[in-house]
């Protein structure tokens, strides 16, 4: 009876915080911004997953050759809320985040300050312990770039979700925050030869928002939005916050699993929403923190296409050492988000505030060939450019 008891009061202060005026469930979603001839299957794709879904609200942001064409936001901000998606409306955008990490370590490299073959361990802001595993010492930047470290969640698991367990070890207030991360990652030894495999690690990007740190002097935030995010008129992406809104951000929901073990100490009890404490936001920054809106991905797409200068790598421009042809899938409990660049010059943003599509994939995932099928079958793109009207 007891835990019964706990969830009941968990699910009344969520209900509470959410609102106590909710939306008719027969109600069509509303639609924002703009749609034009030729892109109307679009709206029917994202209008479908929705409705095969617990999100309550969506937004997608197309650029062709440097322009914003399309931008549109779907249904509402939460199921409670009765306000509507707009095109600039913040989610949260997990793994996409890592496109922008990329990003910074190739200003640093640009600025003269940063090499790829630079060994990591020269560019933390910690000291390795005289025990650590030889091998940390031979993984380079590039490597972490790469996925390519020597860190194998499969085999060892993720630290970056272990932020209890990690705390309890290093004698602090649970959740580990990266620094605490960090040093007790030094202190185990790697999955596997740095440069050998890939192994898809969001702790190697965690070390990469560190390096940025230690070179740069700034906070991995500041120097993201000072050097990559302000020079394309990005003004509002920000490091989401894990039990508070943004202002203009969406609200979360998860079905699979509804509620889970809370993470921070002495926040709403010992089950929370799984949104909103079932891991910590903040400490996931390089890698998966990152609010942003449809419309900020796509611009920062668009500006890949553009004449642009970005920054050079080895001799080859940013666009081409990275981002030739490249997307990024991102999911958390409450959210999906996908970035696309294509060779083609499209590049868009697709954002979610739900995860899970009935088929049990990510939703993004569900439907991306249906969203590259519709844009394939465009034939005459709109001349005019939306970004002036939406990055105020």
């Amino acid at each position: 009876m007891r835990t019964k008891s706990i969830q009941l009061s968990t699910w009344l202060l969520y209900l509470l915080w959410l609102g106590s005026d909710p939306i008719r469930a027969d109600a069509a979603p509303p639609v924002s911004g703009e749609c034009p001839p030729g892109f109307e299957a679009l709206d029917r794709i994202i209008l479908q997953a929705m409705e095969e879904s617990s999100a309550s609200g969506a937004a997608l942001a197309i650029a062709k050759d440097g322009r914003l064409v399309f931008a549109r936001g779907y249904g509402h901000t939460g199921t409670s809320t009765g306000k509507r998606v707009e095109p600039t409306t913040l989610f949260r955008i997990a793994s996409v985040s890592k496109v922008f990490t990329v990003a910074a370590i190739c200003a640093l490299v640009e600025q003269g300050k940063l090499k790829l073959e630079d060994p990591i361990l020269d560019r933390l802001p910690v000291q390795a312990p005289a025990s650590v595993d030889p091998r940390w010492r031979k993984i380079k930047v590039v490597h972490l770039v790469g996925h390519r470290g020597g860190f194998d969640r499969e085999k060892s698991g993720d630290p970056m979700f272990q932020t209890v367990e990690i705390a309890r070890e290093m004698k602090v207030v649970p959740p580990a925050r990266p620094e605490h991360i960090v040093r007790y990652m030094l202190n185990q030894p790697l999955d596997f030869e740095p440069g050998t495999r890939f192994c898809y690690s969001n702790f190697g990007y965690c070390l990469l928002g560190r390096v940025i740190e230690k070179t740069s002097g700034k906070t991995y935030e500041q120097f993201v939005q000072e050097s990559v995010l302000k020079p394309l008129g990005i003004s509002r992406m920000r490091i989401g916050r894990t039990r508070t809104a943004l202002p203009n951000e969406v609200r979360y929901y998860e079905s699979e699993p509804a509620t889970a073990p809370n993470v921070f100490t002495g926040y709403r009890g010992p089950q929370v929403p799984t949104p909103y404490g079932a891991w910590c936001l903040e400490s996931m920054d390089a890698h998966g923190g990152w609010v942003a809106s449809a419309v900020d991905l796509a611009r920062f797409g668009a500006a890949l296409d553009s004449a642009e200068q970005f920054p050079t790598v080895g001799g080859l421009t940013f666009k081409n050492a990275f981002f030739p042809e490249y997307y990024h899938f991102g999911a958390f409990s409450g959210s999906s988000a996908l970035f696309r660049h294509g060779p083609n010059g499209v590049s868009y943003g697709l954002v979610f505030n739900s995860r899970r599509h009935r088929s049990d994939r990510d939703l993004c995932d569900a439907i991306h060939d249906e969203i590259q099928k519709a844009l394939g079958q465009i034939r005459d793109w709109p001349n005019g450019d939306l970004f002036p009207k939406y990055l105020k």
